[in-house]
């Protein structure tokens, strides 16, 4: 789901300065020798200190990629000395990024990444019928009676019959829909109304689980944000949207909706809750973008060398050098 589900990080996704010293005991147990000069080597586990095979794990500033093998480790050559930050993802996780200090013993890093609950993306279909059709249902496949519907930022709001199904007479346009039930996190999609069809989409609901009360602060936010933006100075991409660019990087979605080039380090508001650099993210990951130019329509850091959330030191760009705030959602 997008929401509600807790992304504080444990202690070794804490600040951090690429030294062994400073890295979580347990984690401390499971890091690699020193590989010897101009060397990084390094392990990434889940937050049950269990190796994890096949993340992408990068240099940023050298642009180096390496995917971790089946014990979790991880090795880059060539590497100067100097500190750098090395940064790991992989769908399923909470991104990462780290420092590594390389000097002339090389740089040993350790990434925990925290898992995060999966369910069925939503899926959205072409519909003769214009407007807004849909089923929503539980993990089981069983159809969800009286679910609330609602298109954000407008009054189009329907509750599910007894087959879980609702329909709402919404014009064309970029919508983002929530969906909640009593005892079920709440859903937050997205989607495309063309002029000349409808859509339909189903979705699937985990049962409850998080803070309904920061659930609710989210929404609210989302949706004074999307009362509140122009059309002028802002875009909405949707998942429809999104597949439709053909792009591999939120930085290039982001691109798109700014209409200009922005920096990769700056960051985006993920889920409400975390300060992650547009770089990390892939679109493959993502449900929707929200890019607001000229004025952002609400205060955010802008961009990072490393954050606290994700492992190191803060260092907030200008607002001329990322002159945009972006929000995303990702896929649940």
């Amino acid at each position: 789901m997008l929401f509600g589900i807790a992304l504080s990080l444990s202690a070794a996704v804490a600040r951090a300065q690429g030294t062994v010293d400073s890295v979580d005991a347990r984690l401390r147990a499971h890091l690699p020798a020193r590989p010897g000069p101009r060397a990084v080597a390094g392990i990434v586990v889940d937050s049950a200190m269990f190796p994890i095979e096949s993340v992408t794990v990068s240099i940023v500033s050298l642009k180096e990629r390496a995917l971790s093998r089946e014990d979790g480790t991880f090795r880059f050559d060539n590497v100067k000395p100097g500190t750098y930050q090395v940064a790991a993802r992989k769908v399923g996780y909470t991104p990462q990024v780290r420092d590594v200090i390389v000097d002339d013993r090389g740089g040993v890093v350790g990434l925990e990444l925290v898992p995060l609950p999966q369910v069925l993306a939503p899926v959205v279909t072409s519909s003769t019928r214009g407007g807004l059709s849909g089923i929503v249902g539980d993990t089981a496949y069983n159809p969800i009676v009286g679910a609330n519907v609602w298109l954000m930022a407008s009054g189009n709001r329907t509750t599910t019959d007894s087959t879980g199904a609702f329909f709402i007479d919404a014009k064309p346009g970029h919508y983002m829909l929530r969906i909640a039930r009593d005892g079920f996190s709440p859903r937050l999609a997205s989607v495309t109304i063309p002029a000349d069809s409808g859509r339909q989409i189903v979705v699937w609901l985990l049962p409850a689980r998080g803070s309904a009360a920061r659930e609710a602060a989210l929404m609210d936010e989302l949706s004074e944000r999307l009362l509140r933006r122009s059309p002028i100075w802002s875009m909405i991409l949707t998942r429809e949207d999104i597949v439709r660019t053909g792009k591999e990087e939120l930085v290039d979605l982001v691109n798109i909706g700014a209409g200009r080039p922005i920096d990769p380090s700056c960051l985006a508001v993920v889920d409400g809750k975390e300060h992650i650099p547009l770089w990390l993210l892939r679109a493959s990951d993502i449900e929707t973008v929200e890019v607001y130019t000229s004025p952002p329509p609400r205060s955010v850091p802008r961009s990072i060398n490393n954050n606290s959330r994700t492992g190191g030191r803060t260092a907030i760009q200008s607002d001329d050098e990322c002159r945009a705030t972006v929000y995303v959602w990702l896929r649940r």
